[in-house]
């Protein structure tokens, strides 16, 4: 039987148990008791962390599994403009082309004004050349007459003299328009091959920066 000493040895061991009886539970209808821990809940705003390493280790502790706080990724560099892009975006390209239209505008707005005036000046000056034909055939009906060839043929060949002469002067009026015209014509294209010279400048730089890959290309 054992001693009164034992008694009390055996009651002082189970003290801490008594007195701990809250973190177990018992389960089911057995007497086996399991451990009860408290409800732990996540402070507010704030999303534990599910099997995140403790540090060390490779990659230097910074990076983390699946549910563990991470550092943001820093955001991807936009990707670079195509040339053909840069191309048709550049301001002083377009700066260029609408030069070139507003010179080719006022080039041909000068050869309208111009025009103008050379076909008014050839209808006067057809106006006097019908005079002067008219004039020229009653001076030579009249010579003849008063020396009394008017039928002798003389008339026809001062006629078609006169005539000649009618034809010579209508080409000479006809050549002023067309001669403007052929020399308006050669200086638009003077005009247009200044202004694609200008743009191809333009753009050899623009190709040549972007390919440097200085900023702003």
């Amino acid at each position: 039987m054992p001693s009164a000493d034992s008694y009390s040895r055996m009651a002082l061991s189970r003290a801490p148990l008594a007195q701990n009886t809250s973190l177990f539970r018992k389960t089911g209808g057995t007497s086996t008791i399991t451990p009860s821990y408290p409800n732990r809940t996540a402070s507010a705003g704030v999303t534990p962390v599910v099997n995140a390493p403790s540090g060390g280790g490779d990659g230097g502790g910074t990076g983390g599994s699946t549910g563990g706080y991470g550092i943001a990724a820093p955001a991807a560099a936009p990707a670079r403009k195509s040339l053909a892009q840069v191309i048709d975006e550049d301001f002083a390209l377009r700066q260029q082309y609408d030069e070139n239209s507003r010179l080719e505008d006022e080039f041909e707005t000068e050869t309208g004004r111009l025009r103008g005036e050379t076909e008014r000046d050839q209808a006067v000056r057809r106006e006097e050349l019908q005079t002067d034909l008219a004039d020229m055939s009653l001076d030579s009906s009249e010579s003849l007459a008063a020396r009394g060839l008017l039928n002798s043929g003389g008339l026809f060949v001062n006629q078609d003299k006169i005539n000649a002469e009618g034809g010579r002067r209508e080409s000479t009026i006809a050549d002023m328009l067309t001669n403007l015209l052929t020399q308006r014509g050669q200086g638009l294209m003077q005009v247009q091959a200044q202004g694609r010279n200008a743009i191809n400048d333009r753009i050899s730089n623009i190709t040549r920066d972007y390919g440097a890959g200085i900023s702003g290309y």
